[in-house]
This record gives C-alpha cells, sequence and structure tokens, in this order.
C-alpha cells in the first residue's frame, strides 16, 4: 500500500500549476533559444545547418540519458525542490552560452548541461501537477502546463527582434539566465522539508512497460518533428524570401496559436468521454497535414493555414500524451514519465540534425515532408499503445 507523506509548505494547486509552467519553459530555453536566434547565432559562430541541428540534439541527448535519473531524483527531493535545482541547471547553461560559447564545441557542452537540467524540470513539474491538482482538473493542468513550449517559442520568437537584432544575441541568453535564477530562489524554497514522495517505491516491474515503450516510441517520433518545427521554422521562412524580423514574428505567432490550443485540448478531455490518448492521435493525424503543407507550397495564405495546424495540432498533443500516462499510472507519476519523457529527448536527438542533414541535400520541402513522415510515425505507435492499454484492461475485468 502507497501513502503520501506530508505536503506542508509545498505549493497550492493553482501555485503549482503557475511554477510548472515557469519551470519546463526555462528547461527549454537553451535549445529553443538557439533555435528562434540561428541565424544570428550561426552567423557569429560559423556553423552550418547541420552543425546546429547536432548543437541542439546535443541538449536533448544528455536529457535521454539523464531522464531516469531525473525522475528518480524528483520523487526524492519532491517538486517544487526539483524544479529549482533545474532552474539553476538552466540557468548555467544559458548564461554560459551567452557569454562563453565562441565554438560549435562549447555551444555543444552549454547545451548538454540544459539538457540535464530538462530531464529533472519535466519529471517534477509531472509528480507536482499529479500530487496538487484533483483529477478532475488534470486535463487542464497538463493543458496549461504544456503551453511552456508555445511560450518558449513566443519568447524565442520575439527575442530576434527584440534583443537579437538590437543587443546582440548573447545579451538574450543572458536575461533568461537571470530569469532562472530568480525563479529557483522563489520557488525552489517552497516544499516541504521531507519532499513530496511516496513511503512505497513502486518497482519498475509493477509499470506496464510494454505501453510505456510503445509511448516513449511515439514521443521520439513526434518530437523529432517538434523540434525539426522549433529549431528550422525561422530558417525555413527566410530561405523562402521572408525578412528574419517577419519570421521570428511569424514563429511567436505560432506560439500563441499553439498556447490557446493546448489549454483547449486539455480542457476538452476533462469534459469529454474520450480517452486521452484517442484525442492525441486525432492531433496528430491532423498535425501531418499541416507539415505537408509547408512542403507543398510558401504563399502567404498557405504559410498562415500550416503555421495554425502545425503548432496546434502537430505540436498540442503532448499535454494529453503525459494526462494519459499519469491517470493510467497513479502510484507513479514520476517514474511513469521519466520512461516516456526519455522519448522526448530520444526525438530531440534525432529530428534537428536530421531536417539540416535533408535541407542541405534536398532543400526545405524534402524536409517537410520527411517531418509530417515522422508525425505519421507517431501516431502509428500511440494507436499501438492505446490498443495494448485497451487489452490490458479487458483481461483485468471480471469474468461473468
Amino acid at each position: 500500500m502507497t501513502t503520501r507523506v506530508s505536503t506542508q509548505g509545498g505549493l497550492s494547486s493553482t501555485g503549482m500549476i503557475v511554477a510548472t509552467i515557469g519551470s519546463v519553459t526555462l528547461s527549454v530555453m537553451p535549445a529553443f533559444l538557439v533555435g528562434g536566434l540561428a541565424v544570428l547565432v550561426r552567423r557569429e559562430l560559423g556553423l552550418s545547418e547541420a552543425q546546429l541541428g547536432l548543437a541542439v540534439s546535443a541538449f536533448y541527448a544528455s536529457s535521454a540519458l539523464t531522464a531516469v535519473w531525473g525522475g528518480h531524483l524528483t520523487e526524492r527531493l519532491g517538486p517544487e525542490a526539483a524544479m529549482g535545482v533545474a532552474a539553476v541547471g538552466s540557468g548555467a547553461s544559458l548564461l554560459a552560452t551567452g557569454a562563453l560559447a565562441r565554438s560549435w564545441w562549447s555551444l555543444v557542452v552549454f547545451l548538454a548541461l540544459g539538457g540535464v537540467a530538462n530531464s529533472i524540470a519535466q519529471p517534477a513539474t509531472n509528480l507536482g501537477l499529479a500530487r496538487r491538482v484533483r483529477t478532475g482538473r488534470l486535463g487542464i493542468a497538463f493543458g496549461i502546463k504544456q503551453t511552456n513550449g508555445p511560450v518558449a517559442t513566443l519568447i524565442a520568437g520575439l527575442a530576434v527582434p527584440v534583443v537579437g537584432l538590437t543587443l546582440g544575441w548573447r545579451w538574450a541568453f543572458g536575461l533568461l539566465a537571470a530569469a532562472a535564477v530568480g525563479f529557483a530562489l522563489v520557488v525552489g524554497t517552497r516544499g516541504s522539508r521531507h519532499g513530496d514522495r511516496l513511503v512505497a517505491k513502486v518497482q519498475i516491474s509493477q509499470l506496464p512497460m510494454a505501453e510505456l515503450v510503445m509511448l516513449a516510441f511515439a514521443n521520439v517520433a513526434g518530437t523529432a518533428a517538434a523540434a525539426a518545427l522549433i529549431t528550422f521554422y525561422v530558417e525555413s521562412l527566410v530561405a523562402s524570401g521572408i525578412d528574419v524580423g517577419a519570421a521570428g514574428l511569424w514563429f511567436a505567432v505560432g506560439s500563441v496559436v499553439g498556447t490557446g490550443a493546448r489549454v483547449t485540448w486539455g480542457h476538452v478531455a476533462d469534459r469529454g468521454r474520450n480517452d486521452a490518448l484517442g484525442q492525441v492521435v486525432t492531433l496528430q493525424l491532423i498535425g501531418v497535414a499541416g507539415y505537408v503543407l509547408f512542403a507543398l507550397t510558401d504563399s502567404v495564405p498557405a504559410l498562415v493555414l500550416s503555421t495554425f495546424i502545425a503548432f496546434a495540432a502537430g505540436w498540442g498533443w503532448f499535454g494529453l500524451l503525459l494526462l494519459a500516462v499519469v491517470q493510467r499510472n497513479p502510484r507513479a507519476p514520476g517514474a511513469a514519465s521519466g520512461i516516456v519523457n526519455a522519448g522526448v529527448s530520444g526525438g530531440g536527438i534525432i529530428g534537428p540534425p536530421a531536417f539540416g542533414w535533408i535541407v542541405e541535400r534536398s532543400g526545405y520541402p524534402a524536409a517537410w515532408l520527411a517531418t509530417a513522415g515522422a508525425l505519421l510515425v507517431a501516431a502509428a505507435f500511440t494507436i499501438a499503445a492505446r490498443r495494448r492499454a485497451s487489452a490490458a484492461r479487458d483481461d483485468t475485468r471480471p469474468r461473468q
């Protein structure tokens, strides 16, 4: 039997939701900011598209390698303290990138440091929501939490005209490093002394590993597509003839659309009767159409439509996937989400360098078609996991 230790001194339900947005936003900013400021970063450091993609993949590689460890650390420290530790790591990565990055190798090292921080922030926020928010609000809570991605792209997009083209791209990293330190001081000290862990440890063998592994692979393919979108959206628009400042603003528009969509999908999940994984599949398939549209035309109307679809559907389903994982594993949400989040990091390793490699050899249209194919593979794995979960439920039902 599992019992929960005292959470006195921790954040309230609303406070936890707000904190999770800040935590995961800061945790991905090292990679997202490099993507948003890619034109300026590449120009100063002398990097090719493929080198930029490989550098960003280092962020996801280190996050993947430390994902399981990050989940266990979170359950030992409690969500608030773990979010504070993650913010310190993200701040260090941002500061080092802005102040010390002078070559491709230094950029790789500093982004890898940010990946370790990300591997702590992700399970910490999942555990925090699972422990602080009541079941009837979990869908919208995860939807709000997952607005971190669009919020991060909004910051990265606005950083181009507001900071990058005025003060220089390094200042953008420095300003966000200061924000990370402030977050750590405010949130990291709010947890209870003894953390928020479960007294009884749940063994890995007790988790539905087959289903979780399938969802992890869905995350590999889906995140490969999303990471390519984040890293090369601005570059793709610039290559089609759009001014870099305008491209950054389009990036920001996409983030606003994605923010609203994720909250909406979470609300629908709380109110509706359909299972979360079914909604995930629907959004993934709609997202495929958005990426295909990117490949087929670069007209302004098509750009508007494809941006809305890609950010709202193709990148909007991650909160619902985490909701499904937490709902199906209430005794060990941190451990279960750690396994699935390893797939997210794996996709980040593959997506940007693969996209950059295709661009250099075949151009952006071919790269966007490959991105659509990756998201289609993600949908196939999600369907398989959903069927596996349905079969498992049927097996546990009492026979008449």
